[in-house]
């Protein structure tokens, strides 16, 4: 018989962080210093398909569907999002998520943000499909399951993000354990202020620091000096 293979985990995983609204900055550095990601509520994507899906007939004339509808809601509810991409380079991804080269891209070891999160945190590769994710009869025996397998999928038009999440069982601060942040890169546009206010919250550790520069279609990148610890 063949053998199903699982994605393969890639190094290093990114998310792209803004920095234009009062509080992004220490947002980032108090998840940086105390060792969480934040999970969002399904709701709280900026996607307004995030969470459909298609029931096949036969379990909605299943006696108990509605319940079962209830209970998948509930379930989508409770879980939390953190999302990320397998790239740091992606130009799209720098002008809608780091509010226009103005924002960060923060790098995590992948084998560490994977096993030292909370045990019941699920680390998954998004899927891209044409329509939403099918769920049968059988799928209303674990509704946390069904859940999680509905919010592990996304329309294709999104599959430029390259994106993998953490799915947790509540949504807020999902706390990891060691140093997990491996690289911080900053963008073209970063204003000098949130360069420097970075680089002195961020650079106790042993992170590298990269600085992006734009000369004609494509970015270059400088590794930044961490400044000295006084």
């Amino acid at each position: 018989m063949a053998q199903v293979r699982l994605p393969d985990l890639p190094p290093r995983l990114y998310r792209y962080c803004r920095l234009d609204r009062p509080d992004d900055l220490d947002h980032e550095v108090s998840a940086f210093l105390e060792r969480y990601v934040y999970a969002s509520t399904y709701k709280g994507m900026n996607d307004p398909m995030e969470g459909f899906y298609e029931p096949s007939g036969r379990l909605k004339r299943e006696p108990q569907w509605r319940q079962t509808y209830k209970d998948i809601l509930n379930a989508k509810r409770a879980t939390g999002i953190a999302c990320f991409s397998e790239t740091y380079d992606n130009e799209l991804m720098w002008a809608h998520y780091a509010n226009n080269y103005r924002g960060i891209c923060i790098a995590y070891s992948s084998a560490k943000l994977r096993d030292n999160l909370p045990e019941s945190a699920r680390l998954v590769r998004v899927a891209y499909a044409d329509a939403p994710i099918y769920l049968s009869k059988h799928d209303k025996a674990d509704v946390v399951k069904a859940a999680q397998k509905i919010l592990s999928q996304k329309k294709y038009n999104w599959a430029y993000e390259r994106e993998w999440r953490v799915l947790g069982d509540y949504p807020g601060q999902l706390a990891y354990d060691g140093d997990v942040v491996t690289d911080v890169y900053f963008g073209s546009r970063i204003s000098p202020d949130n360069k420097a206010r970075i680089l002195k919250a961020m650079g106790g550790r042993t992170i590298n620091f990269h600085q992006m520069a734009v000369a004609g279609y494509r970015h270059s990148w400088k590794k930044v000096k961490r400044p000295e610890l006084t």
